[in-house]
């Protein structure tokens, strides 16, 4: 409240020496009113009976993941393995072809 106040009071002498005035605003004092104030939210809660079903459907859904990122894994570390081979093959073919056409 006390950093609201001095605001209102260096905004007012700004404003008295330009020679201008301006109503002062009323501020909310206590949580109750600002609470009061502001909206509710609406939080929708379905209460489904089945989340035992949800939760081993989730369960399941991981272990697929996770079996499916292993198998990417692999694949992704034998095309690591190749693309890092890939610019010494080439390095040693353009060696090669410069040495034939010398």
């Amino acid at each position: 409240m006390f950093v609201c106040f001095m605001l209102d009071q260096l905004g007012k002498e700004a404003l008295r020496k330009r020679g201008l005035s301006f109503k002062a605003p009323t501020y909310l004092t206590q949580t109750t009113e600002l609470e009061s104030v502001l909206p509710e939210p609406e939080v929708p809660i379905k209460t489904d009976k089945n989340w035992r079903i949800h939760v081993a459907q989730m369960h399941q859904h991981r272990d697929r993941i996770r079996s499916s990122l292993e198998k990417a894994k692999s694949y992704l570390y034998k095309l690591q393995e190749d693309v890092s081979k890939n610019p010494e093959k080439v390095s040693s073919r353009e060696k090669y072809n410069n040495n034939q056409l010398i």
